[in-house]
């Protein structure tokens, strides 16, 4: 009887290692992909911000 209720705990004990694992790699790859947006987005911002800024010094010299 012990030896079968150590086995189902061990069996839990993996899938619950294997359930927060799949949950860490998941959260950590939506928030890179959040990053990887964000970074996009400034970025392409910064580049915008570059373009509009450029003409003004040579329009007012």
């Amino acid at each position: 009887m012990e030896d079968r209720q150590t086995r189902t705990f061990a069996l839990w004990l993996i899938i619950a290692m294997v359930a927060i694992t799949v949950l860490i790699g998941l959260g950590s790859w939506l928030i890179a992909g959040k990053i990887m947006k964000t970074n996009n987005a400034s970025q392409q911002a910064i580049e915008n911000s570059g373009n509009e800024e450029s003409p003004t010094p040579s329009e007012n010299p």
